[in-house]
């Protein structure tokens, strides 16, 4: 498999050129719907488009069965991934397919913001055999302590195309396991309205928006579990690099690397800078990741795990962990037993 033409092939997407291979399976497979959508030669073309236009109607749907939470303005929340991340990477809040929607909101306001959502016809809970199933004390126990949200929220639609209406309500931006946390109040003061589909939704300001999306991505990256699930796609640095090019006005890079050191998450962000700079080296992406440039980033560069009791270097490259065929067999040697202890626990509690 040459890598490198894959690469070069995306890079090539990206600047609006047309490649020379077919990678749209590739990109399917990676969940880069509107990139494969953009060889209209190309074998995965046609479901591509077809996905796209789905994604469109399970947004709305999920939109409008969340306009209540989402128009409320006694508690302050902030709308994240998804449809949002999608509008403001993309321009378009239907290119970026997800399964659900994504909340922030501050811990003191958990118990009001469930009952509201309890209000609205959700239930907390799992879908099982096309059902919602309420999860048991262990699972809640779990959430709390390694997760930064609560039991996702569910609702039943009468829409046979997105069946259910899943809403996931996060209370800081960090992973559960990093010790980190944020005023949560504080960051959500800076929130910003859009709308999507007749709605009003707020969300954050580009800063903190491209911040928490390396975040996440990081996490995404790094995690043993999701790792282990083959879950590392194309999809979370194409994300990085169309939000920087589309937001890079809103994004000075003295104020977005002094927000970053005061969060603590300068490592992280430079770790994801550097790794969308070497898959697609535009200058723009270059020149942000050099402006984020940190020690303890670059000791995480080759390193894989989100604590430092786990961390192990990684003997593969970025891009045979994105590519290889067998990267979830290879990957599974790599672990120890504590490891797929870890790993168990969490495909017990999440699936």
């Amino acid at each position: 498999m040459d890598f490198e033409k894959i690469i070069e092939s995306v890079y090539q997407l990206l600047t609006g050129e047309a490649p020379e291979l077919d990678i749209s399976s590739l990109l399917y497979a990676h969940k880069c719907y509107d990139l494969a959508r953009q060889i209209p030669n190309g074998t995965y073309y046609e479901k591509a488009c077809l996905l796209l236009r789905l994604n469109k109607v399970c947004v709305r749907d999920r939109i409008q069965a969340c306009k209540s939470i989402f128009e409320q303005e006694d508690i302050s929340y902030a709308a994240m991934k998804g449809p949002i991340l999608s509008e403001s990477a993309y321009g378009d809040p239907y290119l970026r397919q997800s399964g659900d929607l994504d909340v922030l909101i501050a811990p003191k306001d958990i118990s009001a913001f469930n009952k509201r959502m309890k209000n609205a016809g959700f239930v907390q809970g799992k879908i099982k055999n096309q059902t919602i199933q309420p999860v048991s004390r262990e699972e809640r126990i779990f959430h709390s302590v390694y997760s930064h949200q609560v039991v996702p929220f569910i609702k039943k639609t009468r829409n046979t195309i997105s069946a259910f209406v899943n809403m996931d309500v996060n209370t800081n931006i960090y992973w559960g396991e990093s010790g980190c946390s944020l005023n949560m109040d504080l960051l959500l003061s800076h929130r910003v309205p859009i709308e999507i589909d007749g709605v009003t939704i707020y969300k954050l300001e580009p800063i903190s928006e491209f911040i928490t999306l390396c975040l996440h991505h990081y996490k995404d990256m790094n995690s043993l579990y999701l790792l282990s699930q083959g879950s590392l796609k194309l999809r979370l640095f194409v994300d990085i690099y169309c939000y920087i090019l589309r937001q890079r006005e809103a994004l000075p890079m003295i104020q977005l690397r002094q927000t970053a050191e005061e969060w603590g998450a300068l490592p992280y962000i430079y770790y994801c800078l550097f790794q969308t700079a070497g898959l697609f080296p535009d200058k723009v992406v270059i020149d942000y990741r050099d402006a984020m440039q940190n020690e303890k980033g670059k000791n995480l560069l080759n390193m894989y795990g989100l604590t430092q009791e786990e961390q192990k270097k990684w003997p593969l490259s970025l891009e045979e962990r994105l590519f290889l065929p067998d990267f979830k067999i290879q990957f599974e040697l790599m672990l120890n037993e504590k490891d797929k202890y870890k790993i168990a626990l969490n495909v017990q509690m999440m699936q």
